[in-house]
Formats: structure tokens, sequence, C-alpha cells
């Protein structure tokens, strides 16, 4: 028989354990909630009331769409996730269109983790297996009227651990955001879902919060100052806020701040980032660090995106 090294994976969280350092970890599919984002990544993973990046919709904010001025926007992005810790490769694309009043998205996600051996009851190397997560959604989005909008979107989530191990979910946001002046609000749940069981046979939930988030835009002749707050009270009892701040130089050059406080038991813990990226004729490139956890520190996300 076996020994399953992995075990110890299933039980406190699938690919990402690491992440939590000595925080209880209450939660499955806990990528849903890593931002894939480059820009929200920048900014401390804020960003819920804010309409720059309806692309990824799929995943979180559904009701930015129908109040964003863009038509269409595409983007895809590389993440090297936790490097000194679980060492996950993740990929992301996503793409929002708006028709109308309305608007629709879709996007995937795919985390792969490190490779490990298979170890066999004789102690003998039975063979390797990389674990890796899949996310898939779609969301759809309606703006009542030109300052209020409703959307939701729907996430199926994959995770294989091994060959014995598999386990699958679905997932669901639903946000309503308004906009006041320069100012937006957002309110809504997050990853309402269903359960996974972990090879002890304990059960784990989606980790669903309800989700407050603000945003405010100022502009100063050529420059842009943009501030985004985000709320999270998970259902499991812990708590995440995350801020982020956003310069930009004619709407051309960008600068990015951001720090995401994590409280105990939350499954992302606190941590710093920074952020940039520039645009020209539609087209935008994005790029994150992350700074400030043992754990997490040095990941990166960088993306590529495209927009009218």
């Amino acid at each position: 028989m076996k020994t399953k090294a992995y075990i110890i994976a299933a039980v406190t969280g699938v690919m990402f354990s690491g992440m939590l350092s000595a925080q209880e970890w209450k939660n499955g599919f806990s990528f849903a909630g890593v931002s894939h984002d480059p820009v929200s990544a920048g900014l401390g993973f804020a960003g819920a009331a804010s309409v720059n990046t309806p692309a990824w919709s799929a995943f979180t904010s559904p009701a930015a769409m129908s109040l964003s001025d863009k038509k269409l926007d595409v983007a895809a992005s590389f993440q090297n996730w936790a490097p000194d810790g679980v060492k996950n490769t993740n990929i992301a694309a996503g793409a929002s269109f708006k028709i109308a009043k309305f608007g629709i998205a879709a996007g995937f996600a795919r985390n792969g983790g490190e490779k490990y051996d298979i170890v066999s009851g004789t102690g003998d190397i039975a063979g390797t297996f990389t674990p890796s997560d899949l996310q898939a959604g779609a969301a759809l989005s309606y703006a009542i009227t030109d300052w209020l909008s409703a959307g939701v979107n729907a996430k199926f989530f994959s995770s294989e651990l091994s060959d014995d191990d598999k386990f699958t979910g679905f997932g669901a946001d639903v946000q309503a955001q308004a906009v006041f002046g320069d100012f937006r609000a957002a309110l809504g749940v997050a990853n309402v879902g269903s359960s996974m069981k972990s090879a002890s046979g304990e059960k784990f939930s989606v980790p669903s919060s309800i989700l407050a988030a603000g945003d405010w835009r100022g502009e100063f002749g050529k420059n842009g100052i943009e501030a985004m707050v985000d709320l999270n009270y998970y259902f499991s009892g812990s708590f995440t806020a995350a801020a982020g701040v956003q310069y930009d130089f004619r709407d051309m050059v960008f600068v990015r701040a951001g720090y995401h406080y994590g409280a105990k038991d939350a499954f992302l813990p606190s941590f710093a980032t920074v952020g940039a990226g520039v645009k020209f004729f539609g087209v935008s490139v994005n790029a994150a660090y992350l700074l400030g956890n043992d754990v997490l520190k040095n990941t990166l996300t960088v993306g590529l995106g495209y927009s009218f």
C-alpha cells in the first residue's frame, strides 16, 4: 500500500497549504481567493468595486462589467506563486463583452504544483505526481440604471492531489455595484458554494464571504489617483481586508501599491504588494510583486491585455 505523503496537503488546504504558515485553515479550494489579475495583485488583491479590469469578472466583481466603459476586455496572466514555498505555476485568462446594458464574461485558471515522489509501503519510489487545480467560470451583469448594476458569476473548481484523490466543487459570486460621482461601492457575497472532503474524511467549504468594497478616483490634469478598499467576512468566522492605491499618468503609465491583511484563520495571511503597468492603443502590460511575507514573498504576476 502506498504511503500518501500528499495527505498532509489535503488536510491543510490542498496545494495552497504553504501559504498559511501558522494560521489554521478551514476552507477547501482556497485557490478560489487568489487574484490572477496583475492589476488587483499589485493593489493588495483589492479592487472589487473597480471597473478597470472587467475581463476577470468570471472570477470576481461580476457587477463591474455593465458600469465599465470597455465594450471588450481580454486578458491573460502568468503567476509564479510562492516560489519559496509551495512553488505553484499558475496561468489564467478571461474576457468580457458589453452589449447595451448587459455584460458577459468567461475565464479559466490552472494552477500547477510542484512534482512529488510517491513512496510505496517498502520505502521505494513508486512514481511521481504533479498536483493541479482548475477553475472555470462565466458571469452575467445588468445595468439597472446608469449608476447601479447587479451581477452574478458561477465557478467550477477541481483539485487533483493524486491519481486517487480528486475533488470538484462549485461556487458563485452575487454582487451589486453603485456609482456616486467619483466614488464606487460594491456589496455582495463571494464564493458561496459546495464543500470538499479531505483524505482523512474531514469536510472543508469553499472560502465563502460577505464582501463590501469601495473605490475612489480623482483626476488632476494629466494625473490620476485611484484608491480602493475591500473587506471580506468569511462564513468560517475569519476576516480579511485589502487596500490599494494606483497612480497613472495620462492613463498610460501606472504605479501601484497595496496591503492585504489576513486575520487569524484567514486562508491568506498578511502581505504587501507593488505593481506597475503601461497601456498603449488598448494594449496593456502589467506586473505585480508580493513581499512582506516569509511564505508568499517573491510571488510574481505578469499579464497582457487588450480592450476598447
